[in-house]
């Protein structure tokens, strides 16, 4: 199915049909890959159930999954369906359930088509958008997440969210009350983007495809990038994300997460993440797929491996899990053990194995921020969060219809962000708090290089304190100093980077604080006080 759907959708190496890739796809769901998952330390995964074909046609891979998701189960290995929310492959669904027909959005009197396929290169419109509105619609969805469901699937992920929101939220009201009838521990997210994110709280669970590959990058080249398509591989690669036109598009001049710092570009997804977690209200599980890479897309580059600790470390100090997503040639180098697969692979599982063994380091976090930041549900400050996040500043997101003065009274400082027009009495700009201000309130004073964020929270059950330092740059930190309020007697150090027996911190207590200072921050270290 997953095939199919390419092909369909003039994605890379499909079209044009790669044998390698298209057998690899073909043959994912053969349960020796679980073996990867396991090597990988993953524990939650989704499989492609419903793309947007009639029921009999998308019956046969469902059967199919039965041994993959039984082999899953048998591991430990979690496994939810994939579905479309509004896809449908007209050449095929029309003739196999014609009152589909009925079921089209439209818009100016067209038929809307899914944004995200090349129908350039298909050389037709081959997929169409559904109207949500419409309660034939709803059902023939419904009944597909329902099979699921009794299937045994251990949650349910919906993507192509596009349409009147209001029944996007209807919709999945709907799905999740029917499914937790028959399963009450299900979890139902969808791949929701900027301007949506609170839609989530209608489910119970969250995820998006919205954040960046991590990291400092240098700045874009003064001449135009000249590609050449000389090859499948060239003609057949997306435009480059990093650089279009000799631009970068993640500057600070365009709508991106960049902040510019001398070496350059820092990408971080800090803001993103504080937003997911404000729509969590604390209790959602969260999930997050970095879905624009710097070169290339996620068709056909994986992160380099520093990459890919970056951006698993910033998750998970942010309450968050990482979702690797690998399809056309990156499942393709995958499955067959190329280098360039293994590696990033590897440097999954050594950080995936870290999470796994200390796992109560990221348990029942308790935000200890001084700093309150209002939004506007538009979503539109991701990249002033970042800015405040580059400057190691501990604030949480509070969406603006949540900001009731029992929320805020628990923060020194309440800070309207840009998209808050008028902000309530006693709510500052950022540009109007001083250093001093903000030095005083902070729970931990950071002295290091542009490119290494901090995180602080407690976990009051276990009476200790967490600090997380994260060094986004592809070359080791010597140094980094942390003062903190009060004294701690004992103070431990972790990470996926360090052979434990080394000590690469040194503290000491002084005039009712405590100073740190850790030596040589590779790229990810874990402080807990106590």
């Amino acid at each position: 199915m997953e095939v199919a759907k390419a092909v369909l959708s003039g994605f890379p190496y499909f079209l044009v049909p790669n044998p390698e890739v298209v057998y690899a796809t073909t043959n994912w769901y053969d349960p020796k890959t679980v073996d990867l998952l396991e090597r990988a330390h993953i524990n939650w995964i989704w499989v492609t159930w419903s793309t947007g074909f009639s029921d009999e046609t998308e019956s046969f891979q469902q059967t199919l999954l039965k041994k993959y998701i039984q082999e899953c189960h048998r591991r430990g290995i979690h496994v939810s369906a994939y579905l479309s929310s509004a896809n449908m492959f007209p050449e095929e669904i029309f003739q196999r359930v014609p009152q589909a027909k009925n079921w089209i959005a439209f818009e100016n009197g067209k038929p809307v088509p899914y944004g995200a396929a090349d129908y350039q290169k298909v050389g037709r419109v081959t997929r169409y958008m559904a109207d949500l509105s419409k309660p034939e619609w709803q059902d023939f969805t419904v009944a597909r997440a329902m099979k699921a469901v009794d299937a045994g699937l251990d949650g349910l992920f919906f993507d192509n969210n596009q349409g009147d929101r209001d029944h996007i939220k209807e919709l999945k009201a709907r799905v999740l009350a029917e499914a937790r009838k028959r399963n009450p521990q299900i979890l139902v997210n969808s791949n929701y983007h900027a301007g949506m994110y609170l839609d989530a709280r209608v489910e119970n669970a969250i995820t998006t495809e919205d954040g960046r590959e991590p990291g400092i990058f240098p700045p874009a080249p003064k001449d135009n990038v000249s590609r050449s398509a000389n090859s499948q591989e060239d003609s057949e690669q997306p435009e480059n994300l990093g650089y279009r036109g000799g631009q970068n598009i993640w500057s600070t001049h365009n709508e991106a997460y960049a902040v510019d710092v001398k070496a350059g570009q820092w990408v971080m997804n800090v803001g993103l993440l504080r937003t997911l977690w404000a729509v969590s209200e604390g209790w959602r599980p969260v999930g997050m797929e970095d879905g624009a890479r710097h070169t290339g897309s996620r068709f056909t580059n994986f992160y380099p491996p520093k990459h890919l600790k970056v951006a698993l470390a910033e998750a998970h100090m942010f309450g968050a899990s990482l979702e690797t997503y690998q399809e056309s040639k990156t499942l393709r180098d995958l499955y067959f053990s190329e280098k360039v697969a293994m590696e990033y692979w590897g440097a999954l599982g050594l950080y995936n194995s870290f999470f796994e063994s200390h796992s109560d380091l990221y348990v029942a976090p308790q935000s200890v921020s001084p700093v309150a930041v209002v939004v506007s549900p538009e979503d539109t400050d991701i990249q002033y969060l970042n800015g405040l996040a580059a400057r190691n500043i501990i604030f949480d997101v509070v969406y603006q219809q949540d900001a009731s003065a029992r929320t805020l009274s628990k923060y020194p400082l309440v800070v309207a962000a840009p998209s808050v027009h008028q902000p309530e009495a006693g709510w500052k700009r950022i540009d109007a708090v001083s250093a001093d201000q903000l030095a005083t309130i902070t729970p931990v004073r950071v002295d290091a290089p542009a490119g290494v964020l901090t995180n602080i929270y407690q976990q009051k059950e276990n009476k200790r304190t967490v600090v997380h330092l994260l060094n986004y740059s592809d070359t080791a930190v010597k140094e980094v100093k942390l003062e903190l309020k009060g004294q701690f007697p004992r103070v431990e150090l972790f990470s996926p980077d360090r052979n434990s027996s080394t000590k690469s911190f040194q503290v000491r207590s002084e005039q009712g604080s405590t100073k740190i200072t850790v030596s040589n921050l590779l790229t990810y270290d874990v402080l807990v006080l106590q």
